[in-house]
Parts: structure tokens; C-alpha cells; sequence
């Protein structure tokens, strides 16, 4: 009994002390950073800092040491103005424990010049294997053939022309070294497998000079997509 009493009273002791303190143990709190330490803007670009996990009555006040090279919002937004490097500064001021207390952060950025536009456009794809041939498409192992006069073309293959034809853009095919079936099960297969290994098969072409363009769109089929559909429909 004696042993219940005290053990009730050391509880009630450890109550006491945790309550009267006015403060309840917390896990610690999260560390105050900045989101980039460095970043590349070319003339023009624009940039948003900010500090995570700042105090609630925290102030945050941002200085560039070059503006001529790069501005910075009250918000934190660096806007590049001219090629060249500068560092951008975070000062936070809080209180803590009933004192004021300071924390500097810093960001260095680097402008280059703004990159000069061609307005040329490129239409990259990886289509489907398809064979020229007549007769019906049947849905599954051509589910991604379509057909245009008397010639069979994967649907990625389609769309990329249309693309190219609309947009007025250079049109390029990657082909791979160790070419795929024409046969779904068989192109599932290897799909999946490549996927489960992270390959990155090998290619015949390259695209030249990629930098001569302003926009780039990719487009490719999704053989696992379809399979997997199949498969919840018949569960």
C-alpha cells in the first residue's frame, strides 16, 4: 500500500512540475533555412526565396549586394538585371526566450545573358512499331495504330506530324538501337521489364544543335497504361 501511495505521489510531483512550469516538452522545432543557397537566372528570369520554419513573429528583411545585377523583392523575389554575380541576404529578427535575436541567411546568384530566340520549334516522339497493312485494327494488339489512307502509324507517330504540320517545327524521330515488336504482349513485356530495371536503352540518332530551339514538344505512348487498365477491369 505504502508502495501505491508513493508512486501515486511522485506521478502527482512530475504533473505538478511539467504543468507549473508553463511550458508542456515539445519535440524540437524544425531549423530555420533558406529554400536555394544558389541559383542561375538568365536577364530577365525571376526567382522566389523564402525562409522555412520562421517563427511566427518573425520579420524577414531581403538586401541584394549588387543591384545592378539583381533586385529583390520585400517578398523575397530576385528579378536578374544583368550578367554578373551577386548574393542576395536574408536577415530574420525574432524573440525567443523574451530576447530579440537576429539570424542571416545568403543566396548567391549568378545572371548570364538572355538567351537569343530563333522561334524555331521541334516535335520530338517515339512511336509505336507498326507494319503497312489493310484490313481492321483490332483493338488490343493495335490499340495505338491508327490509320491514315492505306498506312497504318502509331497514334504518337500521328499526332507528332499534325503537330509539326500546325506549328510549322522540325520533326524528329528517336529510334532505338535494339528496335521493338510490332506485337502488344511482346512489347508489354519488355516495357515492363525495362521500367522494373530503370533502363535507359540506347538510341541510333541524336538531335543536332538542340539549343536552336525555343520549344520542344515530346510525345510517347504508354504501353504499361493500358495493360494495367486491362487488368483492374478484370479483377
Amino acid at each position: 500500500m505504502k508502495k501505491r501511495i508513493g508512486s501515486i505521489l511522485l506521478l502527482v510531483c512530475m504533473i505538478i512540475s511539467i504543468f507549473g512550469s508553463g511550458s508542456i516538452p515539445v519535440s524540437a522545432a524544425a531549423k530555420i533555412r533558406l529554400n536555394k543557397t544558389a541559383v542561375t537566372l538568365r536577364v530577365g528570369e525571376k526567382q522566389r526565396l523564402s525562409l522555412k520554419n520562421i517563427p511566427k513573429n518573425g520579420k524577414v528583411v531581403w538586401t541584394s549586394t549588387s543591384k545592378s545585377k539583381a533586385t529583390v523583392s520585400k517578398k523575397g523575389v530576385i528579378t536578374a538585371k544583368k550578367p554578373g554575380k551577386a548574393t542576395i541576404k536574408a536577415k530574420l529578427t525574432y524573440k525567443s526566450g523574451g530576447k530579440k535575436r537576429t539570424r542571416n541567411f545568403s543566396c548567391r546568384v549568378t545572371i548570364r545573358k538572355k538567351a537569343q530566340s530563333s522561334g524555331k520549334t521541334l516535335v520530338v516522339y517515339f512511336g509505336t512499331p507498326v507494319q503497312k497493312r489493310s484490313g481492321q485494327v483490332d483493338g488490343i494488339s493495335s490499340a495505338s495504330r491508327t490509320a491514315e489512307g492505306s498506312i497504318y502509324k502509331g497514334n504518337t507517330e500521328y499526332i507528332a506530324e499534325l503537330i509539326s504540320r500546325e506549328t510549322k517545327a522540325d520533326l524528329f524521330e528517336i529510334v532505338p538501337k535494339q528496335a521493338y515488336s510490332n506485337i502488344y504482349e511482346t512489347v508489354r513485356d519488355r516495357a515492363e521489364q525495362e521500367q522494373e530495371e530503370d533502363a535507359r536503352p540506347a538510341i541510333k540518332n541524336e538531335i543536332k544543335n538542340i539549343s536552336q530551339y525555343d520549344t520542344i514538344y515530346v510525345g510517347y505512348p504508354i504501353w504499361l497504361a493500358y495493360h494495367n487498365l486491362i487488368q483492374c477491369t478484370q479483377a
